[in-house]
């Protein structure tokens, strides 16, 4: 298997754990540093990869455990604090390629990027989303988000009661910012052009900017 570079992973819980494994198994060279001297031991013995003993705000453990050669640095402690210092000290004293910092409050997502995170991953939204992706709100559902949630695409389920049933996609008043890419209609998939007419029971598909969402669900859905 092609290797894809080195990755330093700060924290060996339970989410450092199965992130070291699979990115192992992806073909990463791939080591974790932890505080913990027998949990450190025990994933290198599971996972048959290199770990390391120490504090990853302390920059000669980062140094002793590669930082200096990391394509990427992933902090995964439970404290937002350490996550912070670990990626801005891959970053400025090592030159690591990429930082990724997990975060439990969401409110230090925007905080960790000015300060110069690459990116953040915060568990309780990434639970709240998946949650609300599980609960369609009135016939709408979001599926993906793109480019730092800038842009999503949701899929809507029509019914008699949408206004856009009946028309076709060259009738209906779509905002600026939005584009129906497939629709779903008895097991079939369909590309939408400009004369596709939509149907109750249709499963419709729009890619548009998060801030015009709630206005493609009013086209498709009603208010």
């Amino acid at each position: 298997m092609k290797r894809k570079g080195y990755a330093l992973i700060v924290g060996g819980g339970s989410m450092g754990y199965f992130l070291a494994r699979s990115l192992s198994r992806e073909g990463y060279r791939t080591s974790v540093l932890d505080r913990d001297r027998e949990r450190a031991r025990r994933i290198a013995d599971e996972l048959g990869i290199t770990t390391y003993t120490g504090d990853g705000t302390d920059p000669e453990c980062l140094r002793a455990s590669g930082a200096g050669d990391a394509a990427h640095v992933i902090a995964m402690t439970p404290d937002d604090g350490v996550n912070l210092v670990v990626c801005q000290l891959a970053k400025q004293e090592f030159g690591a390629g990429t930082t990724i910092a997990l975060i439990s409050d969401p409110k230090n997502e925007e905080l960790f990027e000015r300060l110069g995170v690459d990116e953040t991953v915060c568990a309780s939204s990434m639970v709240v989303r998946m949650v609300e992706n599980l609960l369609p709100a009135r016939g709408m559902r979001l599926l993906s988000e793109i480019g730092r949630s800038a842009a999503e695409i949701n899929e809507f389920a029509l019914d008699d009661r949408s206004p856009s049933v009946g028309l076709a996609l060259s009738a209906l008043r779509l905002p600026p910012e939005c584009l129906l890419v497939a629709v779903a209609r008895d097991g079939d998939v369909i590309v939408p052009r400009g004369d596709t007419a939509l149907f109750a029971g249709d499963r419709v598909y729009g890619l548009s900017r998060t801030d015009a969402a709630s206005a493609l669900r009013s086209a498709l859905l009603g208010a």
